[in-house]
């Protein structure tokens, strides 16, 4: 990423932290941050600002679908195929359920497909690894992206941007909550998510690279407890209203002042690093956390939760240097080789 948007993958890691801590939270059943589900809303601004400043021109210059999918493929695959497995190896254990149950969901899973499940104790479309639904979203609006928002003109993008912005209204009115898109009772509400942010990160790339943004010039220490009390603000009888604010104006302005802020530091760069990896392995994870608190006092869920939060990140932390990076810096340099070279490789790593 160019080192002036280091802020935006700076608050990426901010962000999958706040996501952990909502979800662990929320399992351990100790006061929540109570909007931290909105975390993937300000996630897919950031995908649609970030991908639209790295393929949008390319794009347009000739880059094919397929290249576009396999770069995709790249960065996204192998953090959810180690999601899948250990989020396989946690339903083993735990779910009351056969063993071709849970090797059903990991097959789903491992193609990042909804699958429903009836008498678990997880009720979700996405159990093996439940963080996954919004990858469900963010590919699927990738391959819009790639087929045909990037040939989108003014005029398009606009258009698309208030309609994508009525339907997340009418999104947060029905449910009374943005909080959607993982379960079948409100899973085209996740459709309505991925729409609007996206679209306005790619909205906001465009006017970018025109020079048209604002300059907001802050502290990324400002922006990330912004983002944390966005996240964190208590709860009302307005839940939705407050939602959309958030969303539809308070994340893109933050994202607005993280293009032009600056993030100096290993500090910053390790939690862009870690972000990925930290919001996939997590909810595998949170599974055995949770088992080892049933009965316990709400002191000790609260230890245990601060203890589950530094495991995860130091869990995160490895995984990012010895699986993830490691792995797609071979993926990237295979399939961006010539296809005899490629052959050449093939045949030094098969078994005579």
């Amino acid at each position: 990423m160019n080192q002036r948007f280091m802020a935006l993958d700076g608050l990426r890691g901010v962000a999958a932290l706040l996501v952990a801590t909502f979800h662990t939270r929320t399992a351990f059943q100790i006061d929540p941050i109570a909007h931290g589900y909105l975390a993937v809303d300000f996630f897919f601004i950031l995908s649609g600002f970030v991908v639209a400043h790295a393929y949008e021109e390319r794009l347009r210059n000739g880059m094919s679908f397929r290249r576009f999918t396999v770069a995709r493929a790249v960065r996204l695959y192998p953090m959810i195929a180690l999601g899948v497995l250990l989020g396989t190896f946690a339903a083993a254990l735990t779910w009351p359920a056969p063993m071709t149950t849970v090797l059903g969901a990991g097959a789903a899973a491992a193609l990042v497909l909804p699958i429903p499940l009836r008498g678990l104790p997880v009720h979700l479309l996405w159990p093996i690894d439940p963080p996954a639904w919004s990858l469900f979203w963010e590919i699927a609006i990738n391959f819009l992206f790639a087929l045909f928002l990037f040939r989108l003109r003014t005029v398009g993008l606009a258009t698309l941007t208030l309609i994508s912005t009525l339907v997340l209204l009418a999104t947060a009115r029905h449910f009374h909550s943005l909080e959607v898109g993982y379960v079948w009772s409100n899973l085209w509400g996740g459709l309505s998510r991925v729409l609007f942010g996206f679209v306005v990160g790619v909205a906001l790339s465009r006017i970018h690279r025109a020079r048209g943004l604002p300059v907001i010039r802050t502290n990324i220490w400002i922006l990330s407890v912004v983002l944390l009390g966005c996240l964190a603000f208590p709860l009302s009888s307005h839940k939705d209203i407050f939602d959309l604010v958030a969303v539809l104006v308070l994340f893109p302005i933050i994202v607005v002042a993280g293009v032009s802020t600056s993030a100096e530091g290993a500090l910053w760069q390790w939690s862009g690093r870690i972000s990925y990896p930290l919001y996939l392995i997590h909810a595998p994870m949170l599974v055995f956390f949770a088992l080892a608190v049933a009965g316990r006092s709400s002191t000790e869920r609260e230890v245990v939760s601060l203890v589950a939060l530094a495991l995860y990140v130091a869990v995160a932390a490895v995984v990012v240097k010895y699986y993830d990076e490691p792995v797609r810096s071979f993926l990237g340099a295979w399939t961006r080789a010539p296809s005899s070279i490629r052959v050449e490789v093939r045949s030094l790593a098969t078994p005579s």
